[in-house]
């Protein structure tokens, strides 16, 4: 339950942020002056219901699924853990899911490194270009390399502030890393010419270890960071080609293959529609 709980009030703040923002788009966006005319409050304080101006605040967050949660949960409990009618490794195998045990500490540290550790890195880059005085060019400038680097840097300001706060050492750690690792090519940049070869091998050792991410496969031969958009494009797939493992051309013909065969049965259903 208590890991239930820490998704959960997870998955509230971002639900939460989120629908502040629909808000504000509303009120910006969206008026609705007809209904504002029938709602108590709105001509009286002269203000559109999607901007506050009603009597009574109306606008809710949705816990449309708390039912389903909570009897799922339930019968976890009952059947799992005091009726034991079913054992763990049963419910497994009956969700078709893949168990991942893990001590709390460690997933804590893991959690950092691929997850933490990204948006600090996306707000560390975001920060230190917008506070150059050239910023006001170099943002005329900035492409997809940018855009998806910065990305992250727009996400919940309090959400990463209090992940920051709370899971701090593990973050640190995490950041030192990440300092070490360009002051690992800082050095080799600071040698020229003779520094040519460790830049190298910094670069390379970067792209075949996300190329070998990239290309995890599930049981059924799935990609299981759902990378087919990445894997398509025809830059990094040329970037890929030159690993020293081989295989990944073959990976990218198979989901080309796979892209086919679901454009067929597709078409098929459509065929059967009509």
């Amino acid at each position: 339950m208590g890991a239930f709980r820490k998704q959960l009030s997870f998955c509230l703040q971002h639900l939460i942020d989120l629908t502040n923002r629909a808000d504000s788009a509303r009120a910006q966006y969206a008026p609705t002056p007809y209904l504002s005319a029938l709602v108590g409050g709105c001509i009286e304080n002269r203000m559109d219901v999607t901007s506050g101006g009603a009597r009574f605040n109306f606008i809710t967050v949705e816990g449309v699924a708390l039912a389903t949660a909570a009897d799922s949960l339930s019968a976890v409990k009952c059947l799992v853990f005091e009726e034991k009618r079913v054992s763990m490794g049963n419910l497994i195998a009956a969700l078709e899911a893949e168990p991942y045990f893990i001590d709390p500490h460690e997933h804590d540290g893991q959690v950092a490194a691929i997850s933490h550790l990204p948006f600090m890195l996306s707000a560390a880059l975001v920060n230190a270009v917008s506070s150059d005085p050239a910023w006001r060019d170099m943002k005329l400038l900035t492409s997809s390399g940018f855009r998806d680097a910065s990305r992250l840097a727009s996400g919940s300001v309090d959400m990463h502030r209090d992940i920051s706060v709370t899971n701090r050492e593990a973050i640190t750690r995490w950041v030192d890393k990440a300092i070490a690792e360009l002051e690992r090519a800082k050095v080799a940049m600071a040698q020229g010419e003779d520094g040519a070869a460790a830049l190298g091998e910094f670069f390379t050792q970067a792209r075949d270890a996300r190329a070998e991410w990239a290309t995890q496969t599930g049981k059924a031969g799935e990609l299981v960071q759902n990378t087919e958009m990445d894997l398509m494009k025809e830059g990094f797939g040329d970037q890929m080609g030159r690993m020293l493992l081989g295989g990944f051309g073959r990976k990218r013909r198979q989901i080309a293959q796979h892209s086919k065969a679901e454009e067929r049965a597709r078409q098929h259903r459509d065929e059967l529609t009509r």
